[in-house]
């Protein structure tokens, strides 16, 4: 259940470079991409640490309905990039409360509350959510320095278990027990993780050593902006670097002067309406570069709207690898699960989803992960439920297995990769593709 409450493709052509081309990736060759798109300071032999304890077993609980807080811009100009993850918190409340939670007896509900990504209203609103005694909190989803504000607010109030889907490294260097944020926790890995694919696509497009990047100038888009410069300085390219308001109309001032940079390949920091506005304006400069954005760029209205002269030109990502194949077919295991639970909200089935839809898994896999900790405490107390996170729990979900063991950013960034947004996702998975010689 749910409560509102008001608070204030076919085939498709592509044109690239030789040397830079676009390929579908045959199955056997993803786990080669996904490898590839892992941190540089990750060894490809390393294994993974080994969990200290399993997933749990349910546990039985006297019958009651636990409310869980969802904090998300459901109006502003980032309202439609985030539209989906409402719907993933609402199937796996549907799916826990259908026989599948671990904490048996509890009915779980969600109320959902619109901060319109405005940290003032995030305060307001979490200090509600704790004056009702919310166990878990799901955002500010749209709003790094939203969640980070309500952080505060929570250590001077009631305890709650507070999920994010922001890699921001502002939020996971200060997340832990004994740190500034100690109840916060992520599902989708940090600021590393989530920019290294998309700089290595673009390392690996550029043919003349040059690249630009276009961000927006607030949220989590300069951090990414600045893990970029970072990366772009290690593996000796050139990078050039402009900036937009999330509310911009008119990019084109901001990529002419990338175009005469010289760059050849650019990356697009920015969601919602100003990623489509940049990606047509690309059209209006007469600029073709090769393109790596955010999965955003696969949204119906852009592909509506952006000239197929840009569209031809752009690859997107990361995402997860349960959600990637190479033909575009159906999804297995958990990602099955999760969009049958899915199904039941939107109303598209098989044949009907788009890419959106798997950015839902965000939600979806942070309320099983909160349902899963809240089972092996065996009681309904957040300080028990952070501490079942902590000590090595492991949760397999839409978009792979989640823990908090080494960090508590929750997802390993190895484990994505960068498709082709014209391709339909409408199966369940998006084409991957592999960029190189």
């Amino acid at each position: 259940m749910t409560t509102h409450s008001p608070l204030a493709f076919t085939s498709v052509a592509r044109h690239r470079h030789a040397a830079a081309a676009l390929i579908r990736v045959g199955a056997a060759a993803v786990p080669a991409l996904l490898l590839a798109s892992a941190p540089s300071s990750v060894s490809a032999t390393t294994p993974p640490p080994e969990p200290s304890a399993p997933i749990p077993t349910s546990a039985e609980f006297d019958e009651q309905t636990i409310t869980i807080g969802f904090i998300s811009p459901l109006t502003g100009p980032a309202a439609p990039a985030f539209a989906s993850m409402e719907d993933g918190a609402n199937a796996a409340v549907d799916y826990l409360n259908s026989g599948n939670a671990r904490a048996r007896g509890v009915t779980y509900e969600l109320e959902v509350r619109d901060s319109g990504a405005d940290p003032n209203r995030d305060v307001v609103i979490i200090r509600e959510f704790l004056d009702a005694g919310v166990p878990m909190v799901l955002g500010d989803v749209g709003s790094t320095q939203g969640f980070i504000a309500e952080q505060a607010a929570i250590n001077d109030g009631a305890s709650t278990i507070a999920f994010t889907s922001s890699p921001s490294v502002n939020i996971w260097t200060e997340a832990g027990a004994d740190r500034d944020f100690p109840w916060a926790f992520g599902i989708t890995g940090d600021d590393h993780d989530f920019v290294q694919p998309v700089f290595d696509a673009a390392a690996a497009l550029t043919e003349n050593a040059h690249i630009a990047q276009i961000s927006l100038d607030t949220g989590t888009a300069p951090t990414w902006r600045d893990r970029t410069e970072e990366l772009a300085e290690q593996a000796g390219l050139e990078l050039d670097t402009a900036e937009v308001s999330p509310t911009i109309t008119d990019a084109t001032a901001q990529l002419r002067d990338l175009q005469d940079s010289g760059a050849d390949t650019l990356v697009v920091w920015a969601y919602g309406t100003s990623l489509q506005t940049i990606l047509s304006n690309l059209d209006r400069v007469g600029w073709y570069p090769n393109v790596v954005a955010l999965p955003d760029s696969s949204r119906q209205e852009i592909l509506d709207s952006v000239p197929a002269d840009v569209m031809d030109q752009v690859v997107a990502g990361p995402l997860a690898a349960t959600f990637l194949s190479a033909d575009g077919g159906e999804p297995s295991g958990v990602a099955a699960g999760f969009l049958g639970a899915l199904s039941t909200i939107t109303g598209r089935g098989a044949g009907e989803y788009t890419e959106s839809d798997f950015s839902a898994a965000y939600s979806f896999d942070a309320i099983l992960a909160f349902d899963a900790a809240l089972a092996a405490a065996g009681v309904v107390d957040a300080a028990a439920v952070r501490d079942v996170l902590d000590g090595g729990l492991v949760v397999e979900g839409a978009m792979g297995p989640h823990d908090w063991i080494e960090d508590r950013a929750g997802f390993d960034g190895a484990a994505t990769g960068i498709f082709d947004p014209q391709e339909p996702c409408n199966q369940g998975t998006c084409v991957a593709v592999e960029i190189g010689s």
